[in-house]
């Protein structure tokens, strides 16, 4: 099974042909059970991954979906106190055993559902109204983790709903075939506003339903011009998950403008950026984060929702706004408020600047330990202040965070381009990077802070094209050739080369015009056998 798509160096258009060989085969007999909970062995492949609420789980043999007396089910259980931002997160191996045990995963696209028997306990004190109608995710918050330990949150219109009647519900989650492999599952759930009670549930007979009939078709290849699009191109890649933060970092953490003896600048120039107002929530950001691991930063600073976690943040926000019909960037800090951010929106929100272009140029600096001035493309400019005491909780170590954030199901698998980041002491250049070259420094400047660290790609300015190919490509591989006439020229692309990224439920490679050939190039996808 081949597809073939040609590369002339002059041309912008190109022809791909598709050639089947083999036949269909029918897919997977029978669903993959993972448990039916007939002890608690599965329960050790579970582990609490991040919350504010108060919860638990176990195994409870007193409940069963078949009423087995032999048998049981998972139980779940958490409190939310009352404080805004509360949440519980709990991941569990499909192979239990440890907790981020990937030795069974699940492929996607081999599978058409995830089942499960689910049962609300009536004595819970929150509302299915509430519970199930609101918080992120809402329903009943069930998410599946990725093979770097992402997430891909299951879209809320999937999401199941219970009713309080006090019988075992079977629910049924379509799987999207793109949705990058499965090795555990989540039960999450936040909810931005105070809450008060307790909610406890059962899950019984968790299974996945494999695709019947032939298997998914074959994928299909696109190439794309880079065009004038280089630089640090930042792809909110994880599907299903609104709030990923697809960020880089500095290195080191002695960037802080607090006692600096100079004016501190930070700045990002965008070439690229999601055009409004067809596109909006969609944000660029930096982050400004005191700390160590333990001091400010519970998780470290390698921490890609630090904004979240974190004691103390600055967060400088960019997007486009309805309400204002403008760019907007806002500066906001928080101090003293772990895993939540109302702050931000609130007592926190210093100054704005708005601008109707988004290319261009966005910065803040700092004059003095307390006083800064935003400035956008074209000169647009705001000032601000902080109060001092709030000041001095961001000396060194201080770290400065620049990236992206998709805030709607729309905006997954767009992306932004960074083509210069600078942090400048007065006139002296702490970090200058152009981003010309690829692959991102991560010896010297930068560290990748993403949830899908794939999403972070330097498009380097010998870069030509973007090779392209749907999902799913399991058993395909991707050849080249300089001659598509002669069958023997077809060879294995150097990995080194070209090297495929899992982005937005695609596979992109970056094609630089110095390969395969020197006046033409072919590309096609073939499975072994076929």
């Amino acid at each position: 099974m081949k597809h073939v798509i040609k590369f002339r160096k002059q041309l912008l258009s190109a022809f791909v042909s598709l050639a089947l060989a083999g036949s269909a085969s029918t897919g997977l007999a029978q669903d993959l059970v993972i448990s039916t909970f007939d002890d608690d062995s599965w329960i050790s492949g579970m582990w609490p991954w991040w919350g504010g609420a108060t919860y638990s789980y176990s195994w409870d043999s007193s409940q069963d979906a078949s009423n087995n007396p032999s048998s049981g089910s998972l139980k779940i259980t958490a409190t939310f106190t009352g404080e805004p931002g509360q949440q519980y997160a709990i991941g569990a191996s499909l192979a239990g055993g440890w907790a981020y045990n990937s030795s069974l995963t699940v492929t996607c696209a081999f599978f058409t559902n995830l089942v499960m028997d689910v049962l609300w306990d009536t004595n819970s004190t929150i509302a299915t109204s509430t519970f199930f109608g609101s918080g992120d995710p809402q329903g009943l918050g069930l998410g599946l983790a990725t093979p770097t330990w992402g997430q891909t949150w299951i879209p809320n219109a999937n999401q199941p709903v219970l009713a309080a009647t006090g019988t075992w519900e079977r629910v049924v989650i379509p799987l999207n075939p793109t949705w990058p492999n499965v090795p555990a599952l989540i039960f999450k759930k936040w909810f931005g506003g105070a809450l008060n009670g307790t909610i406890t549930f059962w899950v019984d007979n968790i299974r996945f339903v494999p695709v019947a009939g032939p298997p998914p078709p074959p994928p299909t290849l696109t190439l794309t011009r880079v065009g004038n699009n280089k630089g640090l191109q930042l792809f909110t890649s994880a599907p299903g998950n609104l709030w990923q933060r697809q960020s880089i970092r500095t290195l080191g953490g002695e960037y802080s403008w607090y006692n600096a003896g100079d004016t501190m600048t930070y700045s990002f120039t965008l070439t690229n950026f999601p055009t409004a107002p067809d596109v909006q929530d969609f944000q660029a950001h930096i982050f400004l984060v005191p700390g160590e691991a333990g001091f400010n930063m519970p998780w470290g600073p390698g921490d890609s929702f630090i904004d979240w976690n974190a004691t103390n943040a600055i967060f400088l926000r960019l997007q486009y706004e309805s309400g204002a019909g403008n760019y907007v960037c806002r500066f906001m800090y928080k101090t003293n408020q772990g895993s939540g951010n109302s702050m931000f929106f609130g007592a926190g929100m210093a100054a704005a600047v708005t601008n109707p272009v988004v290319l261009g140029t966005w910065s803040v600096t700092f004059a003095n330990n307390t006083d800064f001035t935003l400035t956008g493309p074209g000169g647009a400019s705001a000032s601000g202040s902080l109060p001092e005491d709030v000041a001095a909780l961001f000396e060194n170590p201080l770290y400065a965070y620049f990236g992206v954030q998709p805030n709607s199901e729309a905006n997954i698998g767009r992306s932004a381009t960074f083509s210069r980041i600078q942090i400048l002491r007065g006139t002296q250049a702490l970090i200058d990077d152009s981003f010309t070259t690829a692959p991102l420094d991560t010896v010297n400047t930068w560290a990748i802070v993403a949830v899908v660290p794939a999403g972070v790609v330097v498009v380097p300015q010998d870069a030509a094209y973007w090779l392209t190919w749907t999902l799913p490509d399991v058993g395909f591989g991707l050849q080249v050739s300089t001659n598509v006439v002669n069958p023997d020229s077809w060879v294995d692309a150097d990995p080194e080369l070209f090297t495929p990224r899992s982005i937005g439920g695609m596979r992109r490679v970056l094609v630089p015009f110095s390969v395969p050939g020197e006046n033409a190039g072919y590309f096609r996808l073939l499975k072994p056998g076929n």
